[in-house]
């Protein structure tokens, strides 16, 4: 069990090592979101897109059968914006926060 933990760490490390190259001002730049289907649940402010859904933002780029987006509403004038992908069955759940301006 704790071979397989260790596995798992490993490979998100290997999987999100890119960003850790991403330029300085990817943060800054837009999201944009594509996918072959979108639902949106406007009281819980989620959206969910499925099948080849790909996530950029400046040189990041995140591609996954399904993403789900939910905005957080906070009282900092920054907007916080999570996503949730289930990827490649190697990980259970891959979190990603990503600042908007």
């Amino acid at each position: 069990m704790q071979k397989e933990l260790m596995n798992r760490i490993l490979i998100s490390l290997i999987l999100f090592s890119s960003s850790l190259f991403a330029l300085d001002n990817d943060s800054q730049k837009p999201i944009n979101v594509s996918a072959s289907q979108q639902s949106v649940d406007g009281i819980k402010n989620i959206s969910i897109f499925t099948g080849d859904v790909v996530v950029t933002q400046g040189t990041r780029k995140l591609e996954a059968d399904k993403v789900t987006i939910k905005k957080i509403l906070t009282k900092s004038s920054q907007k916080k914006t999570f996503f949730s992908s289930r990827h490649m069955d190697i990980l259970p759940y891959i979190l990603i926060k990503m600042n908007q301006g």
